[in-house]
């Protein structure tokens, strides 16, 4: 193999590795809000015929990825804007659960953002996809999803969480 052609290999390696670098650095306080928002999404879904202890003992996590009082907004069905206790959240999250036989709350195109007073803002948006146990009718939500979070104790909590109505079917 001649210089020039073990030259261009060594540079499509590292241009490569630097694009792949360049799409997935993130600092450490952005992948940690991304984990946030992962497990909330993760607690919130359950499969069809999953356990009720365990989807009890996973409502009960809720409250560990948020701050209290939570600002929340939400607009219809919930029409929630107000701030809610611990209890009220997952009370609030064990009714809408409990309607539903299986339930997939996930997160798309998720963009983390500093502000000012050294929180961070992530926006997003956001799918609901259930089955409704008392119809059998599917159920699918897409909101605009704008998080609020503040670091304590060396972790990132939800401080205030608003979701806007984007889709409907």
């Amino acid at each position: 193999m001649s210089m020039r052609k073990i030259a261009i290999l060594l540079l499509v390696a590292v241009l490569a590795g630097g694009i792949v670098w360049w799409f997935f650095r993130e600092s450490g306080d952005v992948a940690a809000v991304r984990r946030v928002v992962d497990r909330v999404c993760a607690v919130l879904s359950h499969e069809r015929g999953e356990n009720p202890m365990l989807i009890a003992y996973r409502n009960s996590e809720l409250p560990e990825y948020f701050s209290f009082p939570l600002r929340i907004a939400i607009d219809a069905p919930l029409e929630l804007g107000r701030e809610l206790t611990a209890t009220e959240l997952t009370s609030h999250a064990g009714r809408i659960r409990i309607n539903f036989s299986s339930l997939r709350v996930d997160w798309q195109d998720l963009r983390v953002e500093p502000v000012q007073d050294g929180g961070m803002t992530a926006s997003f948006t956001g799918t609901l996809d259930g089955v409704i146990k008392s119809t059998g009718e599917n159920l699918y939500e897409v909101r605009a999803v704008t998080l609020r979070l503040r670091k304590s104790d060396g972790r990132w909590l939800i401080t205030e969480a608003e979701a806007r109505d984007v889709l409907k079917r």
